[in-house]
């Protein structure tokens, strides 16, 4: 799990962040949408690893110094809120989802 910097001045540009491993095989494997995810904590991704006896979490997080909120590692997404009414989208109409 890395972290590619596009803005350093120098090498390194791409920065280990974490590593897992596990000694238990994965029947399947299913990531959690962004709204599921603690972003507060810097948690980039969230994905459910089913095993034979078992569906545990695995949490990606980016270590950072401030608790504040971090759009650089957080990017915007599509929001619950329709691009479209229902008479725009029959007609044919094309729209980018609304981002948040």
């Amino acid at each position: 799990y890395f972290e590619i910097d596009v803005e350093a001045d120098k090498a390194p540009y791409i920065h280990a962040l974490s590593e897992f491993r596990s000694t238990k095989p994965g029947m399947g494997y299913c990531t959690l949408p962004k709204r599921g995810l603690n972003i507060m904590d810097g948690e980039t991704a969230r994905i459910l690893k089913v095993t034979p006896g078992a569906i545990e979490p695995l949490s990606f997080t980016v270590p950072r110094k401030s608790d504040a909120f971090q759009d650089d590692i957080i990017p915007s997404t599509n929001s619950l809120t329709p691009a479209h009414t229902a008479d725009e989208w029959v007609s044919g109409s094309v729209k980018e989802p609304v981002k948040t």
